[in-house]
């Protein structure tokens, strides 16, 4: 169980142990969307964990492909459950640029691949490249006077760069309860 999963369950039990005392906790339906937020981001922290531990490397490529798919797809989802989660809490989402990266590599590689920039590209996967770190991103251009370009995308590093994003959040939660009802 990696250190967010933890956290996640800390601050389920506090906010399972608030009785309604605190103001954003009296409207029921801000309890459970702060339940459902916490229930999408450990599950999509434990799709991040399959992908750590697993080793791709001896799939087929349609498995290959719904790792590298469903990985991004949870960074994705887990970013958005936890800025719900911190706007019910009426918290500040981390604006960090790491987080618009993650979900640009997953619109250009697994998103929307087929026509970004306005037709202007065209994103691939590279097959052969799929692996236990990520993938090789390729794009061609409309414009045949610009060259493809090839990116490597290391899915390890998307993975603990937003998970360090969003240990603080969950420990700014659990700190918060000692001093406020938040």
């Amino acid at each position: 169980m990696h250190n967010l999963e933890i956290l996640i369950d800390e601050v389920r039990d506090i906010i399972d142990k608030w009785e309604g005392s605190p103001a954003v906790l009296e409207n029921h339906a801000t309890k459970m969307q702060l339940c459902s937020c916490l229930d999408v981001i450990k599950d999509t922290e434990r799709c991040l964990e399959a992908f750590l531990t697993t080793d791709i490397d001896g799939l087929d490529i349609g498995g290959k492909y719904m790792y590298v798919y469903g990985t991004l797809q949870a960074l994705v989802l887990q970013q958005d459950a936890v800025k719900h989660f911190t706007c019910a809490l009426k918290k500040d989402y981390p604006r960090n640029p790491c987080l618009k990266e993650i979900r640009e590599v997953r619109n250009a590689s697994v998103g929307h691949p087929t026509d970004t920039e306005w037709g202007a590209a065209f994103n691939f996967i590279t097959r052969d490249s799929i692996g236990n770190q990520g993938f090789e991103l390729g794009t061609t251009y409309a414009d045949a006077n610009k060259p493809k370009c090839y990116k490597k995308v290391n899915i390890r590093h998307l993975i603990e760069k937003q998970r360090n994003i969003f240990e603080p959040v969950l420990l700014d939660v659990i700190n918060a309860t000692g001093e406020e009802k938040i």
